[in-house]
């Protein structure tokens, strides 16, 4: 017949295996291909395929016969096992259409091989004659021959040979593993200590003092979200429920405690209603507040609030944050040099776990995946110890001292250091005590204050009115506001165990076949 192309995939699929494990990606390179006399074949085109090269001669022959020699190196296939290594190489694949008339493959060592640790086998060959292979050792070569391989049937041989015959791909080997270990640790300990540097000089507070001295009236510039925001670097929802007390108390607003109906009991649900004071006076946050609360009218309940006071949030804490920045309490805004920092972490996970994962694989850099995941603990530095790094000017230390100093005297202050503590007192201090998440400690030792609630609370109350019982019920509203506040609609390679044999026919690395046309 006439033919004028010849195909030869090389497949470079991983064998099926136990026992030991195998480095890198099967590979195959420099392939060439030379006539029967040596001379290397001109027209060569090597393709790829999802299961390796595909080499495509292109010639012209009518009813003659060719005889082509294909060369390259096949990388991979090489079983490192605990004791000996191993060579499972499917050597005629199955991919073929044509039988084999017959085959001789030899595996050649190195000098200095001690051949008698040198073990082989060969696996029956499906369709093929009984007794149709031979195999024998001569010399430093082992040897197999085989009749006829019936089409789409492989051979595939197993040769178990001594340690050190083949050495482990440098970049692979445990001297290596060693070597990235340690540029990995020294990578990790040089980026913390460039953090902490870099805390050190760019993001520890100006100026701070190393004792809070006890303050026994709160900051008079400040009021409870921006304590709030100056505490935690950002403004959160108690603030909010806060300034909404601080609101009430300065007459702009009435809280109410009201009973709800329910399935099996009564629910709580708070409300509040608009006075209708001057607000001329109010901070600009404050007035996104009092917007926020009575966008449907002057009085409301906590339910016409959800699903609809989120719209406001984004613009409430945007303006806490502003009015301390504006105050020149901070370096540069908390939240951007955060976010900084995350970003950098971020980026270098990422980047880490892309060179690991696909980099280092692809290219079979071997243990230089130790030095590429070492990126993502480096991030976490980066991540942490960037959370430390807004820095408050020295006024913003200043004030933050005397804040955590009002704090202490709050939280530790007895009973009978506060006896001149009138009500008014009591409450002035009230919503900077929720600011900084002390009410309970704040009001337990008022608890007889009070008499009668004060005129900016109405409330349901079986068992008499107590400063503790105001302070419960504001935690409750700060809770459970929490959720009303933020409420939006709904929207629709290796292996363990085992020894030399027990494959099969077809199972080890490589194959391949021929095609014809």
């Amino acid at each position: 017949g006439s033919f004028s192309f010849l195909n030869h995939p090389i497949s470079t699929r991983r064998a099926s295996f136990t026992g030991g494990k195998t480095y890198g990606g099967v590979r195959v390179k420099n392939i060439k291909v030379y006539d029967a006399n040596g001379n290397p074949v001109e027209g060569v085109d090597i393709g790829k395929s999802s299961d390796g090269p595909v080499v495509r001669l292109s010639f012209s022959a009518t009813d003659e016969q060719k005889t082509w020699i294909y060369q390259y190196d096949y990388r991979g296939a090489i079983i490192f096992g605990p004791e000996a290594d191993r060579l499972y190489y499917n050597a005629v694949g199955s991919d073929r259409d044509v039988p084999v008339k017959q085959s001789r493959v030899t595996v050649n060592f190195p000098e200095g091989t001690d051949m008698e640790k040198v073990e082989y086998t060969f696996y029956d060959i499906p369709g093929a004659a009984p007794n149709s292979v031979q195999s024998g050792k001569e010399g430093n070569t082992v040897w197999y021959t085989t009749g006829e391989i019936p089409p789409y049937s492989a051979f595939t041989i197993d040769v178990q040979f001594p340690k050190g015959v083949v050495s482990v791909p440098p970049l692979f080997s445990e001297w290596f593993l060693t070597l990235m270990i340690v540029i990995s640790i020294i990578l990790l300990l040089g980026i913390l200590g460039l953090m902490l540097w870099m805390w050190w000089s760019r993001g520890r507070d100006v100026g701070r003092p190393g004792l809070d001295v006890v303050r026994y009236e709160p900051p008079s510039d400040l009021k409870p979200a921006m304590v709030g925001v100056l505490v935690n670097e950002t403004a959160v929802d108690s603030d909010i429920s806060a300034t909404i007390v601080d609101l009430a108390i300065r007459g702009k607003l009435v809280i109410g405690q009201y009973e709800k109906p329910g399935i099996f009991k009564n629910k709580t649900e708070f409300g509040f209603d608009r006075t209708g004071a001057d607000e001329s006076d109010l901070t600009r946050y404050e007035s996104d507040i009092m917007a926020g609360l009575f966008a449907s009218g002057g009085s409301v309940r906590e339910s016409d609030l959800e699903d609809k006071f989120y719209v406001h949030l984004a613009g409430i804490y945007l303006d806490m944050k502003d009015e301390v920045l504006s105050r020149g309490m901070f370096d540069g805004d908390p939240a951007k040099v955060k976010g900084r920092y995350a970003l950098i972490g971020a980026a270098a996970a990422i980047i880490g776990l892309f060179l690991a994962l696909f980099v280092v694989r692809w290219l079979d850099l071997g243990y230089f995946n130790v030095l590429a995941y070492s990126l993502v603990p480096c991030a976490i530095v980066v991540f942490v110890v960037g959370r430390y790094m807004p820095r408050r000017t020295a006024k913003g230390s200043e004030a933050l001292s005397y804040v955590m100093g009002f704090k202490e005297y709050m939280s530790t202050a007895e009973k009978g250091e506060l006896e001149w503590m009138t009500p008014e007192n009591f409450q002035a201090n009230l919503p900077y005590a929720m600011a900084l998440g002390v009410t309970d400690k704040w009001a337990e030792k008022f608890e007889d204050i009070y008499v009668t609630p004060p005129d900016w609370y109405r409330g349901t109350y079986a068992t008499g009115f107590s400063a503790v019982y105001l302070a419960d019920s504001l935690s409750h509203m700060q809770d459970s506001m929490s959720g009303t506040m933020a409420s939006s609609p709904s929207s629709s390679g290796s292996g363990g165990g085992g020894g030399f044999g027990g494959g099969s026919s077809g199972g080890g690395f490589g194959g391949g076949g021929f095609s014809a046309g």
